[in-house]
């Protein structure tokens, strides 16, 4: 799927899906469209996925929003809302890290339970959610 729309002044890359539930989705593959952001948001490196399901509303990101993204360093930013891939899926959690130092990925709903990152996993963080951009649509 390629875009051959232009690219419009203040947007940042629209680069598919993430889930907020059980099961996550990422289609990291082309540019499927442009997002408008604040002047302010736009930074190199920067990208937007749009959410699919409930998991995070008590966080107020609901579904259809957009997130703008942030690559992060080495060191996971714990108690941040995150894009972490998981064993091949992605999802939109709240990252907090244990005393023992394993991690666990957190739902802002109680009706999601926490994930436990396991030593077997294969994990990754994308990036940090840095904005929430709500699609009224």
């Amino acid at each position: 799927l390629e875009f051959f729309g232009v690219k419009p002044m203040n947007s940042l890359p629209l680069l598919g899906s993430v889930k907020a539930g059980p099961g996550g989705v990422l289609n990291y593959d082309d540019v499927r469209d442009y997002v408008e952001v604040p002047g302010s948001t736009l930074q190199e490196g920067r990208y937007v996925l749009k959410v699919e399901g409930d998991s995070m509303i008590d966080a107020f990101i609901n579904e259809d929003d957009y997130l703008v993204v942030e690559k992060v360093g080495e060191t996971p930013p714990a108690n941040q809302i995150i894009v972490a891939l998981l064993n091949g899926n992605a999802y939109v959690k709240r990252l907090i890290r244990l005393a023992d130092g394993r991690l666990l990925l957190r739902s802002e709903n109680p009706n999601y339970e926490d994930i436990l990152v396991k030593d077997t996993d294969q994990f990754s963080i994308e990036g940090r959610v840095i904005q929430v951009i709500r699609n009224y649509g």
